[in-house]
């Protein structure tokens, strides 16, 4: 098995080398120049003596050289080797002490600094799904490492969001198709347990399982849509006033149905897009203001074009989202308990289907509830996405 070196050892290696190489470059000079020091003073020593020398008495001088001098000179280049040798061996353990010294206050130092990498590593190696809610401690530095931690949280609150949602689709899937397939084979075995079903009992099993069965591919159509990755057209002139007239003309009869009045407001703006999905988008906001209205209420429709953008809003006085619903509604087969308790119809994809057509068209989806006063839906779209009918009919 090939052996890990870890990342504090390879940093302390290679400073560890960096301090050798300089130690013993300084230690080399050194030792270089107090040998030159040394010799040029002996030399400059013997010169000096040898000039005064002259100045007295030549003859005492040769005579000197040849005797008490020779043995002076020897003894002061005996000690110059010895102080040179002296020197080398000091400085030589001096270079010795500093590397060891360096080395291991670098392996100490890089040790504390990559203490918070190696708390990251352990950290990453217990999380999985089960505690994704588990987070690194962050210090107030501000190197890399700190860096590193903060980017690795952001990207657990990431993930644990994306797992809740995940098991939340999953539940919430299984209650939709349960209800249907639930009803159809309650159908079935109720003419199963009557030897001689009637026509009348056949027709009747057979509307309920139809219904079912539509409800069914009602909701397989609709992930299909939300899931759609195909490419769409996006050059569809749209004008505004009269793709909502279409809408609240679909929707005549169940409006009439609740006495729910509609007010519309939009001002005089195209916007390019795809018709098709924004229709849809608009219809399934609408269509939920209907669902979750206050029989005899209202649903006002209004639109504005406030500098590079264009804000449309749809607001009903409806029974409201609560807080911790509010979260969730974009999230595909999301449904508030309160719309179970009701029976209201749907799959629970409408709004997410609304979400992912907004997003396609760069726009910005948000919504603003209270209980029992009601709900209010924010379309916004960039300004490139429109054109201003006024300059549209000048040209």
């Amino acid at each position: 098995m090939k052996r890990i070196i870890t990342l504090k050892t390879r940093i302390t290696v290679l400073v560890g080398i960096i301090i050798i190489l300089i130690a013993i470059s300084l230690t080399g000079i050194s030792i270089s120049s107090a040998n030159y020091y040394f010799l040029k003073n002996n030399m400059d020593r013997e010169i000096i003596e040898n000039e005064n020398s002259d100045y007295i008495n030549r003859e005492k001088f040769i005579e000197s050289v040849n005797k008490e001098n020779n043995i002076g000179n020897i003894d002061v280049r005996i000690k110059a080797v010895e102080a040179q040798k002296n020197f080398s061996i000091q400085s030589i353990i001096v270079m010795i002490g500093i590397i060891i010294a360096g080395i291991s206050g670098t392996y100490i130092m890089v040790g504390k600094a990559l203490k918070p990498l190696s708390q990251l590593s352990d950290t990453v190696h217990n999380i999985n799904d089960q505690n994704l809610n588990k987070r690194i401690d962050v210090k107030d530095s501000k190197d890399e490492i700190s860096s590193l931690a903060k980017s690795f949280n952001s990207m657990l609150e990431r993930l644990e969001k994306s797992f809740a949602n995940q098991k939340r689709f999953s539940a919430n899937a299984a209650h939709e198709l349960k209800t249907p397939l639930t009803t159809i084979k309650a159908s079935l075995e109720v003419l199963k347990i009557d030897d001689m079903p009637s026509v009348e009992d056949y027709k009747e099993n057979a509307d309920i399982v139809e219904e079912s069965t539509n409800r069914l591919i009602k909701i397989v159509d609709d992930l299909l849509k939300l899931t759609s990755s195909e490419l769409v057209d996006f050059n569809d002139e749209i004008h505004l006033k009269n793709l909502f007239k279409e809408i609240s003309s679909e929707l005549s009869f169940r409006i009439e149905s609740k006495g729910i009045t509609i007010d519309l407001d939009i001002q005089e703006n195209n916007i390019h897009g795809n018709k098709t999905l924004l229709y849809r988008a608009f219809f399934n906001i609408i269509e939920n203001s209907i669902k979750y209205g206050k029989r005899n209420g209202y649903i006002n429709i209004s639109s504005m074009l406030d500098k590079d953008k264009i804000i449309i809003n749809v607001k009903d006085n409806g029974i409201g989202i609560s807080q911790d619903d509010r979260e969730h509604i974009f999230e595909p087969f999301f449904r508030s308990d309160k719309s179970h308790s009701q029976q209201i119809k749907g799959s629970g994809l409408g709004l997410s289907i609304v979400k992912t057509i907004i997003d396609k068209h760069d726009g910005k989806l948000s919504v603003n509830s209270e209980i029992n006063k009601g709900t209010e839906f924010k379309v916004i779209f960039n300004r490139r996405k429109i054109l201003d009918l006024e300059d549209f009919k000048l040209k």
